[in-house]
C-alpha cells in the first residue's frame, strides 16, 4: 500500500500533464431559444474561436497547443439545435450568434479561423465588430460575389466527385442503410459529397470530422439547408463588407480549388490589409490535404505581431 498511492499519484500527475488544463463542452443559449453546441479547449491566453467544430475540430486541434480555442457550431448545423432545411439560418443570423457565444464566454479580443461559408460568416463579423477581432484566417472561401464565381465553381466541383462514390451511396439507399445504420450512411455521404473539394479523393479518408451529425444527422437535410442559406442570399456581393474589415486576414485558396482563384485573390486585396496564400497540390482542405504548409503557415500568421 506504501508503494501503491506514490505510484498513483504519479500516474494522475502523468496523465494531467498530457491533456490540456481545459477542456469543456457545452452550450451557448441565443436570444430566441436556439442552443448553439461549442467546445472550449487549451490553456493559452491567445483565444482562436473556430465556427463549424463538427467539421473541423478533430482535424486542427494542434492548433490548441499553446492557446486556448473555442470550436462551434452554427445554428441549424453539427450538433447545434436543428432547422427545417425551408427556414435555413441567414447570414446575419450566424454573425449574431458569434457575437452572443462572445458575450457568453466573455471573450474580448479573439482571431478567428474560418472555412468555405463559415469564412464569410467570420469577415462580416470583423466587419461589423473591428474591436473585437485580432486576426482573420480565411481558409477556401465561398466565391466573394455569386457573379461571376458562382456557376463556374459549381460546374467545376460537380466535374471532380466522385462518380465511385455516388453509387455507394445510391448503394446504401437501396440496402436502407440509412435507416439501418445513419451514422455509416451518412459519412458515405460525406464522402461523396467532399469528393469535389479534394485534389486527390484519397484524401477523404483522412478526415475525422463529419458535418452529419445529431441532432442534425440527415444528409438530405444538411445539404439542402446549405444551398438554400446561399440561394437566399440571391446575387451577393459582399466587396462593401470586406472592405471595413480592419484586422490582417490571411486568404488560403488551393491551387485545385474549383473555386476560380481571382475570388479568393479578390478577397485578399479588398481587405485592406489582407494577404493570400495559395497552396499547391491542394484544393478546398488543405488541412487535410497539406497539412505541414497549412499549419506552419497558419501558426506563423496568428503568432505574428
Amino acid at each position: 500500500m506504501i508503494l501503491r498511492t506514490p505510484l498513483l499519484a504519479l500516474l494522475c500527475l502523468a496523465a494531467c500533464a498530457s491533456t490540456p488544463k481545459q477542456d469543456v463542452e457545452s452550450f451557448c443559449p441565443a436570444p430566441d431559444g436556439m442552443l448553439l453546441s461549442y467546445r472550449q479547449i487549451g490553456d493559452g491566453g491567445d483565444v482562436l474561436v473556430v465556427p463549424g467544430a463538427s467539421v473541423l475540430a478533430e482535424d486542427v486541434m494542434r492548433l490548441a497547443k499553446g492557446r486556448t480555442v473555442v470550436f462551434y457550431d452554427l445554428r441549424g448545423r453539427g450538433r447545434s439545435n436543428s432547422l427545417p432545411p425551408e427556414l435555413p439560418p441567414t447570414l446575419k443570423e450566424d454573425v449574431d450568434d458569434l457575437e452572443v457565444l462572445r458575450e457568453w464566454l466573455g471573450l474580448e479580443r479573439f482571431s478567428i479561423l474560418a472555412h468555405d461559408y463559415q469564412a464569410s460568416v467570420a469577415a462580416h463579423y470583423a466587419a461589423f465588430h473591428p474591436e473585437r477581432v485580432e486576426r482573420l484566417v480565411l481558409v477556401s472561401p465561398v466565391p466573394l460575389r455569386r457573379v461571376p464565381y458562382f456557376d463556374v465553381y459549381r460546374r467545376v466541383y460537380n466535374d471532380r466527385l466522385d462518380k465511385d462514390a455516388f453509387r455507394n451511396v445510391a448503394m446504401l439507399q437501396r440496402q436502407l442503410a440509412h435507416r439501418r445504420d445513419p451514422e455509416a450512411y451518412a459519412v458515405a455521404v460525406r464522402d461523396a459529397m467532399f469528393s469535389g473539394w479534394v485534389s486527390d479523393p484519397a484524401a477523404v479518408g483522412r478526415m475525422r470530422g463529419n458535418p452529419m451529425v445529431e441532432p442534425n444527422a440527415d444528409p438530405e437535410r444538411v445539404i439542402a439547408q446549405y444551398m438554400n442559406t446561399l440561394g437566399r442570399m440571391g446575387d451577393w456581393d459582399w466587396r462593401p463588407a470586406l472592405e471595413l474589415v480592419q484586422c490582417p486576414a490571411l486568404v488560403v485558396h488551393g491551387a485545385q480549388d474549383p473555386v476560380p482563384a481571382r475570388s479568393s485573390k479578390e478577397w485578399a486585396d479588398t481587405i485592406p490589409a489582407g494577404r493570400e496564400l495559395v497552396v499547391e497540390r491542394s484544393s478546398r482542405m488543405p488541412w487535410i490535404e497539406q497539412p505541414r504548409v497549412f499549419f506552419d503557415e497558419a501558426e506563423s500568421f496568428l503568432q505574428s505581431d
